[in-house]
């Protein structure tokens, strides 16, 4: 129990349930969990051993790595709002989340390519998994992940439009809740225009 961890543990726990519900904490507890162990470490281990994933589990795993679904999780805090159950676990706003995860990650690999992949040898990049696997070049690569973000962000928009039109989930703690993923997902392209963590000298080469 002297542990420093256990000890950090204890106290974040202990000001984050001031914020929010035991149910709301668990939550987040979990997404926490999820982005660590699922996310994390087999990102790790991958750049460890510089053994790509392939495309479909790379894909997959990116929306834990991204660690977006606990910054979903901190709409509710910073709106305030408290979700029911059923609005929450509904398949549509669980899409919704999905579609955002995805949102942010692809759009991060696009910007953080050089530094990530030329200058550090991070497999951990569609734009290189695209590259490697399917052959393609830069510019072909990145292309493809256009398209896929915009059709990811067409998707959002028409579920979006579809559970607001629920009479069931037309709360305003759910518009709130929807608009915090859509503040994500600009506020991610926005800061990654302008932080200089990604202004990099780096030729767009493969590791």
């Amino acid at each position: 129990m002297d542990s420093p961890i256990v000890k950090l543990s204890q106290s974040l726990r202990k000001k984050l349930l001031k914020f929010g519900t035991p149910e709301w904490f668990e939550r987040i507890c979990i997404s926490t969990e999820e982005y660590l162990r699922i996310g994390v470490l087999g990102a790790v281990d991958v750049w460890r051993n510089k053994n790509p994933y392939t495309i479909d589990n790379y894909m997959l795993n990116r929306e834990y790595d991204s660690g977006v679904y606990t910054c979903i999780d901190m709409v509710e805090i910073v709106a305030d709002i408290d979700l029911s159950a059923e609005v929450r676990n509904d398949r549509r706003v669980q899409k919704l989340r999905k579609l955002t995860a995805r949102h942010v990650a692809f759009t991060n690999d696009l910007y953080s390519y050089n530094k990530e992949v030329p200058k550090h040898a991070n497999p951990n990049n569609l734009v290189y998994l695209l590259m490697h696997w399917k052959k393609l070049s830069f510019d072909e690569s990145v292309s493809e992940i256009v398209k896929i973000i915009n059709s990811d962000m067409e998707s959002f928009l028409q579920l979006k439009k579809e559970v607001l039109s629920d009479e069931r989930c037309t709360s305003v703690s759910l518009q709130k809740y929807i608009a915090g993923m859509e503040h994500w997902m600009s506020g991610n392209i926005d800061w990654s225009i302008q932080t200089s963590r990604y202004k990099v000298n780096a030729p767009a080469i493969l590791v």
